[in-house]
């Protein structure tokens, strides 16, 4: 028992080791491409960016940190949960359309939902339709073995084209060419988020997202469902053997995936700060962003909150450092080197442990010598 106590420590030790050796190596990355752009100001540039901003925006910095964290926590949780079955779900972005427009449907269409039903409807019923959109690649992945990384791709664009039409037949706005603004009534509270950080547009959209990631790791961690999950991502077949149904543990793994990320799309449309969906041929980027994030926190739920609010700090810090004359093209490129850098971390935790596990079996070795081993 000691020892597998040991090994399960070795293991974190070594995840939380590759992921922040990652997130540093994309600073300092980072780093040398404000230097190229502008050697002059470059060093506060990065100093802003590494602190979200909050030097020159304080307190609304971190509350635009808490909003830009919101949709892509959600994006994280909801593909880290898949790809803890073993399922790599890539359709993050048409899913997150898909509860995105269900969200903004419902909170124009629906005025006879009273009070806070307004927008918890909409939510509801945005979460339930990015199940129902995932379940299509789960019931081909689980009963025709169809390869789901090609699945969710493709229903990404059939997601884009079929919002895009949707959207003209129902809740177009000729003039700005996207989904009409949502009314007030239905976009979700601030719960005092807007006293605590004057001028952002944090909600009570955060604390869902971390109520759900929360809620997400007792769920695997904690229950039966969980552990069919993690043992079905483990060997899928020896799963079979052991009596697991594994199609079973494959459709709704997928399905809850989906939920989340769409989940995230409504929390991202719902939040009244005139976010609404253009039409064009686009996939959100919050979908992509949270196989970064998922990765980064080695498909760990509490790691998803961490590193999702790793990420919205390099956003927000990038979207300040143009005050030191860094133009947007420049900030799209440190943030997005950032962000895809970080998936290196799983290369880097699979080395780590490697070496973690090769010193431990020497040390075993040379206890077994010495006698220290009954």
């Amino acid at each position: 028992m000691l020892k597998k106590k040991r090994a399960l420590n070795t293991d974190g030790l070594a995840t939380l080791s590759a992921s922040a050796l990652a997130a540093v190596v994309g600073l300092l990355l980072a780093l040398v491409i404000l230097l190229v752009c502008d050697a002059k100001n470059a060093w506060p540039g990065f100093l802003t960016l590494v602190t979200g901003g909050i030097r020159e925006g304080g307190v609304k910095a971190i509350g635009d940190i808490l909003y830009q964290a919101m949709p892509i926590m959600m994006c994280g949780a909801g593909l880290a949960i898949a790809f803890k079955a073993n399922v790599f779900n890539i359709g993050g972005g048409g899913q997150f359309l898909i509860g995105g427009f269900v969200a903004i449907y419902g909170a124009i269409k629906w005025e006879f939902l009273p009070g806070p039903l307004r927008w918890i409807v909409p939510l509801l019923a945005a979460t339930v339709s990015g199940a129902l959109w995932a379940l299509i690649p789960g019931l081909l992945k689980a009963y025709r073995n169809v390869n789901v990384i090609i699945s969710t791709i493709m229903m990404n664009y059939l997601a884009r084209y079929m919002v895009n039409s949707l959207i003209k037949a129902s809740i177009y706005n000729v003039t700005t060419g996207q989904s009409k603004a949502i009314p007030a009534e239905a976009v979700m509270p601030s719960i005092g988020l807007d006293k605590l950080f004057p001028g952002s547009s944090a909600n009570i959209g955060i604390v869902i997202t971390i109520a759900v990631c929360i809620a997400i790791h007792i769920i695997v961690n904690k229950t039966t469902f969980g552990y069919e999950l993690r043992a079905c991502g483990l060997n899928e077949h020896a799963c079979k053997y052991a009596g697991i149904k594994e199609k079973r543990t494959i459709i709704v793994s997928i399905m809850i995936s989906g939920a989340l990320v769409a989940l995230g799309g409504a929390l991202l449309y719902l939040s009244g700060s005139g976010r609404n969906i253009r039409v064009f041929d686009t996939q959100p980027s919050e979908g992509f962003t949270g196989i970064s994030i998922a990765i980064l926190a080695n498909n760990s739920a509490l790691g998803v909150i961490l590193s999702s609010i790793f990420i919205a700090f390099l956003t927000i810090g990038g979207q300040y450092i143009q005050s030191y004359g860094f133009v947007k093209d420049i900030v799209n490129i440190v943030t997005s080197a950032v962000i895809y850098l970080s998936a290196f971390s799983l290369l880097l935790r699979l080395l780590f442990e490697s070496m973690a596990r090769k010193r431990q079996a020497k040390r075993s070795q040379v206890s077994a010598e010495k006698g220290g081993v009954k």
